[in-house]
């Protein structure tokens, strides 16, 4: 698997420019920020684990180090994220926690505040909400779709240059072509590469999610 520094490299040989790394390296980044907020098979984890804590009702992103994905190193699944939460070892509960609208769930914790066995859960502000609050720890499986960890050195490797890497070079090629070398016609050629890669990875993606597992509530 590729690293950030070489995948630096590619983009500016692919510009045929050695003076341009760091605003090579900065629109990688951006790529991958703005490719990172669809749904991709890749991105998919399972049965990652969320351990409750007595009396607290919210928990932020769920790491997803525990879970199964493709992901040699990934990172967490934030509240928005998240597609399905299920009991773990409580053969008395084994049925999947029901999502309720945050309305509904602040208006049952207004008025019925008890701790008990979480049996529904919601999500505000970035943060998973169980109802009712935990009364004991209990290990919650938490199913969705990670954010791999930002890359913050050029040794780092993402599932990003292995799984999508041309759609991520050719597409930080075409925006530095646009924004620093002002040149149009190579920018809209790599666009247009970027655009075709993108488009063979959303099959490939879906002929991989074909079966449902995993559909993202947003």
């Amino acid at each position: 698997m590729a690293n950030l520094g070489e995948v630096v490299a590619r983009v500016a040989d692919m510009l045929a420019r050695n003076d341009l790394n760091n605003q090579i390296r900065a629109e990688i980044l951006r790529a991958i920020e703005r490719f990172e907020t669809q749904p991709w098979a890749f991105t998919e984890v399972l049965n990652a684990t969320l351990t409750t804590v007595v009396g607290q009702a919210w928990y932020p992103t769920v790491a997803a180090s525990a879970g199964l994905s493709q992901a040699t190193f990934p990172g967490d699944i934030a509240a928005s994220r998240i597609v399905r939460v299920d009991w773990i070892g409580n053969p008395a509960d084994d049925d999947w926690l029901i999502e309720l609208d945050f309305a509904t769930f602040q208006r049952w914790q207004e008025t019925d505040g008890t701790l008990g066995d979480p049996y529904h859960w919601t999500r505000y502000a970035g943060r998973i909400g169980l109802y009712p609050t935990p009364d004991a720890v209990y290990s919650l499986s938490v199913s969705g779709l990670m954010r791999p960890p930002a890359l913050t050195n050029d040794t780092e490797t993402s599932i990003w240059f292995d799984r999508a890497g041309e759609l991520i070079e050719t597409r930080a090629a075409a925006t530095v072509a646009a924004k620093f070398l002002a040149d149009p016609e190579r920018a809209r050629m790599f666009a247009e590469i970027a655009t075709g890669a993108e488009m063979a990875l959303i099959a490939e993606s879906g002929r991989e999610r074909g079966t449902g597992k995993l559909k993202p509530c947003w």
